[in-house]
């Protein structure tokens, strides 16, 4: 019996605790809720004091003068409340919380006037601001904001179904859109429905016209205000009058234009996979701009405005309290003109071998800045919802490959590492090896060589019968501390890892498999230049770098990124060792298509199977052709990574990914302070790229020659536009001045004239450019404007 008893005090104790911590998280919430509405801390941008008025009766005259002159205009005040004052000399602002009106109480001729405004409403609202600037290292400019109008009926139910079917009729062919598709927006019983977010300023220009004309048909005194402007002699008031009537029939229509702003890319294609785009909304999507959405957006803030009957915003204390007029800019790693180069060349390389897709990356091996970036096909970011997911997909990071023979130098240095193997050391190769009853071919039976004879031809059974010296374990833990299946925490988003299946899911022929670069491993082309660049860097693996600094609006840097280096993987002696092996590829093995005259260059090829989805085995006739490489070999200063995806006819990384290395090389080798010889005439470097193509990118100009001394020679610039003899004299530090528009048509100094530093180059330029109204004046893709030293 007492256990029962004691059973039900302990029952009923626990139900009135229960109903006591309930009622307190209540009260806690509802305190939390008050303090959300009503935060001291947001409401500084509207009041500077607050006083209650029930509360503060006796602090003198203010408080005993608003309670009288409240009660002198018939209102009442309750005890508690709820109400906030703002004094500002004779003036006080008091808002009603409750019934969120506000009251002004000015002093006139010591008497008191209340002023009641019954159709402000208080409200917080998000501050939108413009976007920050995203530039090149240089400063050059990839995405900026600019402002843009909006096209809004403003309450569509007081329109008659005539002047909504006549809007629809105008309106249609303006939007592209059919005059129902314009009804049933009209039709939406909301006081502002947008018509059009964001349309660009010609069809501003064309929707005030028809409005304008179709006011004209109507009215006959809009007619005659009409033939008035024409008596108007200046052409600015002519102008200003235009305008002002284009204002009042929009008004008529009951249409407006509200103010937005809107992404711009003028450099349209160049480097969008590494940009990415903003959607409708400036909400960044993919690359740089999702990646650091909040920072080019700046930080969310919230402000106190009123909002009259046509639903302006009203900021009380004007500029006080507000946020900074912009987001944060952005400086990449990035350099323009080598991005331009590459993305040229790899342009040229797919549509010369019918590749679907492509990639060229190029990096500082000993910081890891990420240079070029480009990506095969393009697609222009001002335009981002006419291509589709795949071709905006950055694949240098989302799309891991297996890597063929290229990862054949990671098994080099993990066999020398292990010192399992010695580079002299003698093989034989029958053309083939076979590993637990399967045959690994060889692309030719190479018979006797040396290790380093085995890896400057890509033999391989010569490396698979050395990798199988080395255990499983000690074969992983190589791969892995080089970074593969591992994302290298590049500033993007998306990042894939890769694959590296782990020892114990391998069988008999995963580690041969895995020595040639196929089957147990996948790796993206970030990842493969990362592992790579450990050898040009003395062992360090160091984390790739795609953006520099993080710069406010008045151009004071607010974060810098710094070089970061993720692990020593490899002694500075071995990484020398494979880097000579690796030279000796280029100079005599299956990468001479990658030599670069006066300079030594250390690389790889690499001609991976591709597996068939619809087979799971490997394909006869889809490969991915490579080549890594970096120079000078010695200290390098650049590495570089082509791969090409499924390439037609010939497909070894040999034939047609070492070749775009070596163009592109000749590139930018000048740019970076590498004065090279002249490009040399290749069967590819005529390829008209243009052909089947959404874009035109000319093929980029030569480099100039040099004299024996070193001086550059002046060439014939005749034809090329104002954007290639800015590049293709940039880097030998001349002075320029480029008059006229479109392809140049004379020039001083003249062709074979050596160029000193400092000699001013004048070019004459015919043709008309193509100008974009409100965007600037651009030449074929991208700005005329001249780069910094």
């Amino acid at each position: 019996m007492l256990a029962v008893d004691y059973k039900k005090r302990v029952i009923r104790a626990s139900a009135v605790l229960f109903i006591f911590y309930l009622l307190l998280l209540l009260r806690l919430y509802h305190l939390q809720i008050s303090q959300k509405k009503f935060d001291p801390e947001k409401s500084k941008y509207l009041f500077s004091t607050e006083i209650n008025l029930q509360r503060n009766l006796n602090d003198g005259n203010v408080s005993e003068d608003l309670r009288q002159v409240f009660k002198d205009n018939g209102y009442l005040l309750l005890p508690g409340a709820a109400v906030k004052v703002k004094e500002e000399n004779k003036k006080w602002i008091i808002t009603d919380k409750k019934n969120v009106r506000e009251y002004t109480v000015i002093k006139e001729e010591s008497a008191l006037k209340i002023y009641e405004f019954k159709d402000q409403h208080k409200k917080w609202i998000k501050v939108t601001r413009p976007r920050g600037n995203i530039y090149d290292r240089h400063g050059e400019k990839f995405a900026v904001t600019i402002e843009a109008k909006s096209l809004y009926l403003k309450e569509p139910s007081k329109l008659s179904l005539s002047k909504k079917y006549q809007l629809g009729r105008w309106l249609s062919p303006i939007l592209d859109k059919t005059p129902a598709q314009i009804e049933d927006i009209l039709n939406k019983n909301t006081p502002h429905v947008p018509l059009a977010r964001k349309i660009d300023p010609i069809k501003v220009a064309a929707i005030e016209a028809e409005a304008l004309k179709a006011a004209i048909d109507k009215s006959e005194a809009v007619r005659s205000e009409a033939i008035k402007i024409e008596t108007i002699k200046s052409e600015a008031e002519k102008a200003e009058a235009v305008k002002t009537l284009a204002d009042k029939a929009m008004e008529s229509w009951q249409l407006y234009f509200g103010k937005e702003y809107k992404r711009f890319y003028p450099k349209r294609e160049l480097a969008s996979h590494v940009v990415g785009f903003v959607d409708l909304d400036n909400k960044g999507q993919e690359g740089i701009e999702g990646c650091f959405d909040s920072v080019l957006a700046g930080p969310c803030e919230n402000i106190n405005v009123d909002k009259d009957g046509r639903g302006t915003s009203i900021l009380i204390d004007g500029e006080q309290g507000l946020p900074p007029p912009q987001g944060y800019n952005l400086v990449l790693t990035i350099d323009e003109i080598i991005q331009y180069a590459a993305e040229i060349d790899i342009s040229a390389a797919c549509r010369q071998h019918e590749a679907p897709r492509g990639t060229i990356i190029v990096m500082k091996p000993k910081t890891g800045e990420i240079l070029a970036m480009a990506v095969y096909p393009l697609f222009n970011p001002n335009s981002y919802s006419e291509y589709n997911s795949q071709q905006r997909r950055n694949i240098t990071i989302t799309d891991p490959f297996e890597p063929g023979s290229t990862f054949k130098t990671i098994t080099t240095a993990a066999v020398l590492g292990k010192k399992v193997v010695d580079e002299k050391e003698g093989f034989y190769c029958p053309g083939y090896i076979e590993i637990a009853g399967r045959r690994i071919a060889c692309h030719h039976k190479h018979e006797n060589l040396t290790f380093r004879e085995a890896i400057e031809e890509s033999c391989n059974v010569a490396v698979i019968t050395a990798a199988l010296r080395l255990t499983p374990e000690e074969f992983y833990t190589t791969a892995r501390d080089f970074g593969f299946c591992t994302k290298t925490g590049i500033q993007l988003p998306a990042e894939s890892s890769g694959r590296l299946i782990k020892p114990r899911r391998w069988s008999k022929t995963s580690l041969p498999t895995l020595a040639i670069g196929q089957g147990m491993v996948s790796t993206t082309p970030l990842q493969l230049i990362t592992a790579i660049s450990v050898l040009a860097n003395g062992g360090k693996l160091m984390k790739p770098l795609l953006v520099k600094k993080v710069i406010d609006f008045k151009g004071e840097v607010v974060k810098e990124y710094q070089p970061e280096v993720v692990r020593q993987v490899i002694s500075p002696s071995l990484a020398f060792r494979v880097t000579d092996i690796l030279k000796g590829v280029v100079e005599r093995g299956t990468g001479k298509g990658a030599t670069i005259e006066g300079y030594s260059v250390a690389g790889k090829t690499g001609t991976a199977q591709k597996v068939d989805p619809e087979t799971g085995r490997y394909s006869k006739d889809k490969f991915v052709a490579s080549f890594i490489g970096y120079l000078p070999a010695d200290d390098p200063r650049i590495i570089m990574l082509v791969v090409i995806d499924e390439p037609k006819g010939v497909s070894w990384g040999s034939k047609v990914a070492a070749p775009v290395f070596k163009r592109l090389a000749y590139r930018i080798l000048p740019h970076i302070g590498l004065f090279g010889q002249q490009v040399p005439s290749t069967e590819s470097s005529s390829i008209d790229i243009s052909e089947s193509s959404s874009i035109d990118i000319p093929i980029y100009p030569r480099c100039l020659p040099l004299r024996e001394d070193g001086l550059p020679i002046m060439v014939d610039l005749t034809g090329l536009t104002m954007r290639e003899v800015w590049r293709l004299c940039l880097p030998y530090k001349l002075e320029m001045e480029l008059n006229g528009s479109g392809v140049a048509d004379s020039q001083l100094p003249l062709p074979d004239t050596p160029l000193y530093p400092g000699t001013v180059v004048r070019v004459s330029f015919k043709s008309p450019l193509l100008v974009i109204p409100n965007e600037g004046i651009i030449c074929d893709s991208y700005p005329i404007e001249p780069y910094p030293n």
